[in-house]
């Protein structure tokens, strides 16, 4: 979904290896925390969005 159109949908597939970054460490007790970032690129091979809603109002924010 993209922020300027939340109504429509994309199908779309990982195209490249998804990219993982892993952090550890302990806490003031000695136990292991994780936490880590992940990079995914996406292809969309057919630009078309699928509607969620057919109508709309006059209301941007509220949909029919």
């Amino acid at each position: 979904m993209f922020d300027h159109k939340p109504y429509a949908r994309y199908d779309v597939v990982a195209s490249k290896r998804i990219v993982i970054t892993l952090y550890d460490h302990a806490d003031e007790n000695g136990n292991r925390l994780y936490a880590g970032t992940f990079t995914v690129v996406f292809t969309c091979y057919e630009p078309f969005g699928r509607m969620f809603e057919t109508s709309f109002t006059d209301d941007p924010g509220k949909m029919a």
